[in-house]
C-alpha cells in the first residue's frame, strides 16, 4: 500500500510539473530554461552544456532551450539565448516562431541638440512594429587653429581651438599667413636696428673721447636690445632670437658699466652679434623658399 501511495504521489507531482510548464509555455519566453520570467546567462549555460552533453535537462525544459524551434537543440540555441540575456537579440515567446528580424523605417522624426527623436521600425517579415528612440545629440565639427569644436546644427561649442603653429609666418596646420608673427618679427628688427644705430654712435662719440656720452648710447642700446626682446613673441621662430638678444642687452650694459671695452667684452658682444645675424639670415632664406620674395626679413 505504502509503495502504492508513493508511486502515485510521484506521478501526481510529475504531473504537477508537467502542467505548470505547460502552463507557463504561454506567454513564457524562449530560451527562459528556468522559467524565472527572464533569459539570463545562467539560461544560456545550461543549453550549451546540455548540447555539448555535459549535462542533460529535463525534458519539459528542451521545449523552452530550443530557442530557434526548430527540433533540437544545440550550440547556436545557446548563442541565441546569451545574445538574447545581454540585450543583443529580441526576445520571443513560445507562441512566436523565432526568426531574425528585417526591419524597415516607416516613420521618423529626427532628433535635436537638445531633444530626442524618434522612428517606427516594421519587420518585413512577421509585422512587427517597434519605436527606436534616437538620443539627443550635437553634430560637432572638428576644431581648427581658430574655432574649438563648433555643433553644425546650434553652434554650441567644446574644448578649445587648435591655435596656429608656424614656420616663418605659415601656419603647419591650416596653411593660413600669421599676420600677428609678422608684425612682431617687424617690431623685433626695428628695435634691434635702433641698438645697432646706438652702438654705432657711442663708438663716434668713444672716439671723440666723450665717455659719458659712449655710456648713453650703450646703454639706449642696451635698452633697444630688451625691448626687442620683449616684442618676441610664443612662436617658436622667437624661442632662438630671444636668448640673444637678451644676452646682447645684458652683455651691452656691462660694457656700458666697465667703459673699459675689455676684449672679452667685445668678444662676446660680436659672437651674439654674429649668432643673431646667422639666424636671421636663414630665416631669409627659409622664407625666400616658401613664399618667393614676397615677405623678407631686414637685418
Amino acid at each position: 500500500m505504502r509503495k502504492c501511495l508513493t508511486a502515485a504521489a510521484a506521478g501526481l507531482l510529475a504531473c504537477y510539473f508537467a502542467f505548470c510548464f505547460v502552463f507557463a509555455a504561454d506567454g513564457a519566453l524562449r530560451g527562459d530554461v528556468d522559467q524565472n520570467g527572464r533569459v539570463n546567462t545562467s539560461d544560456a549555460r545550461s543549453i550549451l552544456r546540455h548540447a555539448v552533453s555535459l549535462d542533460s535537462l529535463p525534458e519539459e525544459m528542451v521545449t523552452f532551450a530550443d530557442v530557434d524551434s526548430d527540433g533540437s537543440l544545440k550550440t547556436a540555441d545557446a548563442r541565441l539565448a546569451l545574445r538574447m540575456a545581454v540585450g543583443l537579440e529580441e526576445l520571443f515567446t513560445m507562441d512566436e516562431v523565432y526568426h531574425a528580424h528585417a526591419y524597415v523605417e516607416l516613420e521618423r522624426t529626427d532628433e535635436t541638440c537638445t531633444a530626442d527623436g524618434q522612428r517606427l521600425l516594421r519587420c518585413q517579415v512577421c509585422g512587427k512594429e517597434k519605436t527606436e528612440v534616437l538620443p539627443a545629440r550635437h553634430i560637432y565639427q572638428d576644431a581648427t587653429c581658430t574655432t574649438p569644436r563648433t555643433c553644425t546644427r546650434c553652434g554650441a561649442t567644446t574644448g578649445s581651438a587648435l591655435g596656429h603653429t608656424t614656420g616663418l609666418g605659415i601656419c603647419g596646420n591650416c596653411g593660413q599667413e600669421i599676420l600677428d608673427l609678422m608684425d612682431e618679427m617687424d617690431a623685433v628688427l626695428s628695435q634691434y636696428n635702433s641698438a645697432v644705430e646706438y652702438i654705432d654712435m657711442a663708438y663716434g662719440a668713444l672716439a671723440y673721447g666723450d665717455l659719458a656720452q659712449a655710456r648713453s648710447y650703450y646703454n639706449q642700446a642696451g635698452a633697444a636690445y630688451a625691448a626687442a626682446a620683449e616684442c618676441c613673441g610664443s612662436y617658436w621662430e622667437f624661442q632662438t632670437i630671444k636668448p640673444l638678444l637678451t644676452q646682447l642687452s645684458s652683455t651691452i650694459y656691462s660694457m656700458s658699466q666697465s667703459m673699459g671695452l675689455s676684449q672679452a667684452h667685445v668678444d662676446a658682444f660680436n659672437g651674439y652679434v654674429d649668432q643673431y645675424v646667422a639666424l636671421i639670415e636663414s630665416f631669409q632664406t627659409e622664407v625666400i623658399n616658401r613664399w618667393g620674395d614676397y615677405y623678407y626679413f631686414e637685418e
